[in-house]
Order: structure tokens, then sequence, then C-alpha cells
């Protein structure tokens, strides 16, 4: 930065010398223009004083985008931040040579904080048609609304990012925590939820032998949607030994 500006003052004591140069050589041809009036000066004479004439103006033309490139190089040193918020760590050091673009600090912002949070695609669904969305963090709740769900799919685990507002109290950034919400979709808890060949689902009883409903969609460690029509009974004990059409014994709890 320093550097830089003396680099300025610098140019711009230039210019004065410049333009006190133009000032000279447009009172020396206006003189030999009166001289040659009275033919006292020979036309070449006039010529050359026209041609110096025009030199320093081309030089002090070009000495200002000089300038013009000064100011924006001082300009460029001062670090203008494009949104308030605080600074949580500093990358470069004092006095360090950075070029355009090299990291110098992170600036968190701490007006438009938000929530995001990676989803699967029937949690996004339920989120959609409830409102009533919170964010618990140490024991702190926190009303939240959808913001926006970001249209790309993670290709690793299969879901989707997802972007909260806060409604009115705000989190720490960098805050961890649940997120919840009600939905009046009945939800099978994981727990219950078997692998049998390439479908997710789960084991009734249906006149006494194991049937297999499987859950499409439905993804491992994951609640799932069932319909809420559907009155059967759930097999809890012994569901890891069974097999599909497998004799049963029914003891209802």
């Amino acid at each position: 930065m320093h550097g830089s500006q003396l680099a300025l003052t610098q140019q711009n004591a230039k210019t004065k010398a410049l333009e006190a140069e133009v000032k000279l050589a447009t009172w020396q041809l206006k003189s030999v223009q009166q001289l040659a009036k009275n033919n006292n000066v020979s036309e070449e004479f006039l010529l050359q004083r026209s041609a110096q004439l025009a030199i320093k103006h081309a030089t002090l033309a070009t000495h200002i985008a000089s300038i013009q490139r000064a100011e924006r190089v001082v300009r460029n040193c001062n670090i203008v931040a494009p949104f308030t918020g605080v600074i949580s760590s500093k990358i470069a050091n004092i006095g360090e040579l950075a070029n355009i673009g090299t990291p110098l600090l992170t600036l968190i912002d701490n007006q438009q904080l938000e929530v995001a949070a990676q989803l699967y695609s029937q949690q996004i669904a339920q989120l959609q048609d409830h409102s009533a969305i919170t964010f618990v963090a140490s024991n702190n709740i926190y009303k939240l609304v959808l913001r926006a769900i970001v249209p790309a799919l993670d290709s690793t685990i299969r879901s989707q990012s997802a972007r909260f507002s806060f409604v009115k109290q705000k989190a720490l950034p960098g805050t961890a925590g649940r997120l919840i919400w009600h939905s009046d979709i009945p939800q099978l808890p994981a727990t219950y939820i078997q692998q049998q060949q390439q479908d997710r689902g789960f084991f009734i009883v249906e006149n006494n032998k194991a049937k297999f409903i499987a859950i499409p969609n439905a993804l491992e460690g994951q609640p799932a949607a069932i319909n809420s029509n559907t009155n059967v009974d759930l097999i809890v004990q012994g569901r890891y030994a069974v097999q599909h059409n497998s004799s049963v014994t029914l003891h209802k709890s």
C-alpha cells in the first residue's frame, strides 16, 4: 500500500511538470505564429514548434493514463467487504505480497444467516408441505422457513442441499443442531425396516404367514413413509428370523 501510494504521488508531481511544459510549448508556438505573420521566421521553424506542442500533449495524455492505472492499484490495496460480517480468520500476513484473487481472510456474514442441511427426497417432500420447522441446538429452539432447495443431487449420499432462513431469533454462525418438523404422513421407524434382496420394507402377518411389504425409495437408517390406510399386524419380535411366506404364530402385545 505504501509503495503504491508513493508511486502515485510521484506520478502526480510529474504531471505538474508536464503541464508546465505544455504551457511553455503553447506560448512558444503562439509567439512563432505572430512572427510568421510578418515573415520573420521560416515555415520549417513554425512546423517544429507545432510538432513540439503536439508531442507535449501526447506525453501528458500518456502520463494521465499512467496515473489512472496507479490510482486503480491504490484502490485495489483497500480491502472492502462485500457484506457486513465478522472476520473469523486471517490468511495473509501483514506486508505479504498478494496478487489479485489471493485469499486474505475469512469473512462470515452475521446478518443473513441461514441453516444448511442435506436431505433425502422424501424428507424434502414432507418439508414442502409443512411450515412448522425448527432448528434445535444446545437446548435452544429456532423457528425456520424453507428458503430454497438446491436443484442438484449429491451422487455420494443421494441427497439434496436445503437452505432455511431464521424467522426471528438466530443461532451463532457455525452452530450444529437438528432439524425438527412434524408430518401428517405415518412414518415407520428405521429399526423395523429390513433388507430383502434389492428391496427394503417390513414384515406383517397375513393368514398366519409372514408377508414382506416393500417400501419404494426407502433409505437405509432412515424412517420411511407408509400407507396411512394400512391396518396390519407388524412383526416385531423375531422379525430378523422370518422369510416371506414362512409360517408364524401371532402374539399380540
